[in-house]
């Protein structure tokens, strides 16, 4: 009979416990609910109102660009590329007749242009452009150039640079070695896909004419190929240099004028002689460079690429080279050892501005040695014409292989 009783109070303990539990268990279930259900609702409407905010944010901030489908906010500014071709060429240019009428001044140029930095027309320009432009005086025949360039250059898109190269000093002009200053510059400056070498007083006469380089696969461009000048024909000459100390003829077109490398195209051909001191064969040298590289130098086939030639008298320090003929002659003997890598100057000054960079230089001048000799072959320019590769190359051993000056 204990033994019954027992059982029983031991049951009812275990029935209650089991009662208490189950209930414990049910009102911490439900606070655990109520709890999770608060914090998802706190949540919810927590990203709720962030999103409005991002949203009403966005709405306010966002601009439609001009020629694009996207909207771009100043948060996340996605611009879409510029298309492979510009749709807003003109073809055949109207030509300003800047005889006749003067230039804009430059104040009034830099009120009208702005060169474009990653932005073109409101899209990503896909091609960044260095142009050099070698320089001493003819500041109205720069004035007519940028006129003339900035218009045509955001018509193409580009993200583009005019560097001008002024040489300091009155000794003789060396167009040369100011284009390699003005690579070496630009290089140091940002990253470029293309670099033009244009003489100042080319007007392009038509838009299609593309400024930029193709890839470095390509070879180099002349894009000079047809001038008023020269009645719109190309024009091919002989030329006269030594390969292995042997006498060479080849048949070569005009190269000078303007010219479009990519960095490395113009670094493995080391850049442009230093050596032309006045006017002459600067251009042929680097012809003969590139063309030692292996490079073949593309013409426009299509004649867009035509330009007239501003009249101008001929600087008095720029007259001709007399011993361009015998640089010429050894002109690959010299190319691994001179000109980027034994490039030497100053920058006097750097002035930028929203429509071209201004840098002025000092290039120093040619040595004694190399004045006295020019002064002696002007006397008589045929010693010069008619030496052997053999006696050119003994004098070039003496005379300016070794040449210290700048």
């Amino acid at each position: 009979m204990k033994l019954f009783r027992y059982r029983l109070v031991l049951i009812e303990v275990t029935v209650s416990a089991s009662i208490i539990f189950v209930i414990f268990s049910i009102h911490f279930t439900w606070n655990y609910y109520q709890e999770t259900m608060d914090l998802s609702i706190e949540t919810s409407i927590y990203h709720d109102m962030k999103n409005s905010r991002l949203a009403l944010k966005n709405n306010e901030q966002s601009v439609k660009c001009m020629n694009c489908s996207h909207v771009v906010s100043n948060q996340s500014i996605l611009i879409k590329t510029c298309p492979d071709y510009p749709p807003d060429l003109q073809g055949n240019l109207e030509m300003p007749d800047y005889v006749r009428e003067l230039p804009p001044s430059l104040v009034e140029l830099e009120t009208k242009y702005q060169m474009k930095r990653n932005m073109a027309n409101n899209c990503k320009a896909r091609h960044k452009v260095a142009i050099i432009i070698p320089l001493r005086g003819r500041v109205l025949q720069l004035r007519s150039l940028l006129a003339h360039m900035h218009p045509i250059l955001q018509r193409q898109q580009l993200d583009y640079t005019i560097y001008t190269i002024t040489q300091a000093g009155n000794q003789l002009f060396n167009r040369a070695k100011l284009m390699n200053i003005g690579f070496s510059e630009a290089v140091n400056e940002r990253k470029y896909d293309c670099f033009v070498f244009h003489d100042v007083d080319l007007l392009l006469e038509n838009d299609k004419c593309l400024y930029w380089c193709p890839n470095d696969e390509d070879g180099p461009r002349h894009l000079s190929t047809y001038l008023d000048k020269r009645d719109y024909e190309i024009h091919s000459y002989n030329l006269e240099f030594c390969v292995s100390n042997a006498h060479k003829n080849m048949s070569v077109k005009v190269f000078g004028g303007i010219s479009m490398f990519t960095e490395k195209q113009f670094t493995s051909v080391n850049g442009f002689s230093n050596l032309y001191w006045g006017w002459g064969s600067e251009d042929d040298d680097l012809f003969l460079r590139t063309w030692k590289k292996g490079y073949r130098v593309y013409d426009d086939s299509s004649r867009a690429c035509s330009f007239q030639m501003m009249q101008h008298d001929r600087e008095r320090r720029n007259e001709k080279n007399i011993l361009r003929r015998l640089l010429i002659k050894h002109a690959l003997d010299r190319q691994n050892n001179e000109g980027l890598n034994s490039l030497r100057y100053s920058v006097l000054s750097n002035n930028k501005t929203s429509i071209y960079t201004n840098i002025t230089v000092d290039i120093g001048r040619p040595s004694a040695r190399l004045r006295q000799l020019s002064l002696k072959f002007s006397y008589d320019k045929r010693s010069v014409r008619h030496f052997s590769c053999f006696q050119s190359l003994l004098w070039m051993s003496k005379n300016l292989i070794k040449e210290t000056s700048w």
